[in-house]
């Protein structure tokens, strides 16, 4: 069921626009399963273009695949163009463990690397209050800045490249957005 009255779209009218949601995004997966099946086994040549600054994510990246059906489904972007089945926020979550951030802080940032030598350079030899002092330091530079969770999306960033995704071959062709008129009329 599509929304009659679009106005109401983003805000909380009730049950009603709940399950009108409901039924336009169970729409949408079921479409895109039929889609799917066709295009595995289409005989004509499907050409899909992610435009400048353009970007497909979640099931619509999916149906576009040209991995589906590769002998048919040909798939370009352009080089401000991002995509993939995740946002960039959770493929940082798969791609960097919390764990290892933290490692890589204790690495590179300069304050924690010297709480740190300082905690191991003591070890046994300073007074309980001083160690939990240094612990407490660390469990402090644990929580991530701002600067952190910016290094976080940019490195997320970076797999969804167009340049990125034609290296993985998930896409056919990184084309300029100047040169894609004489590219695709070929």
């Amino acid at each position: 069921m599509l929304y009659r009255d679009h106005e109401n779209l983003g805000t909380d009218c009730g049950d009603r626009t709940r399950r009108d949601r409901k039924h336009l995004i169970g729409g949408i997966l079921e479409a895109g399963s039929v889609i799917v099946q066709h295009l595995r086994v289409y005989k004509q040549p499907v050409l899909a273009a992610i435009l400048k600054s353009g970007e497909i994510r979640g099931v619509v990246w999916v149906v576009v695949n040209r991995k589906i059906n590769s002998d048919k489904v040909e798939m370009y972007a352009e080089n401000t163009a991002t995509g993939g089945v995740l946002e960039s926020e959770r493929i940082f979550e798969i791609k960097l463990r919390m764990f290892e951030l933290f490692e890589c802080m204790h690495r590179l940032h300069p304050q924690l690397k010297g709480v740190r030598e300082e905690l191991q350079h003591h070890k046994g030899s300073v007074p309980i209050a001083a160690s939990e002092r240094i612990q407490q330091q660390i469990k402090l530079k644990k929580n991530p800045t701002p600067v952190h969770r910016q290094f976080e999306i940019k490195f997320s960033e970076l797999h969804v490249t167009p340049n990125r995704t034609a290296a993985k071959r998930i896409i056919k062709k990184v084309v300029e957005w100047t040169q894609s008129r004489t590219f695709f009329q070929r």
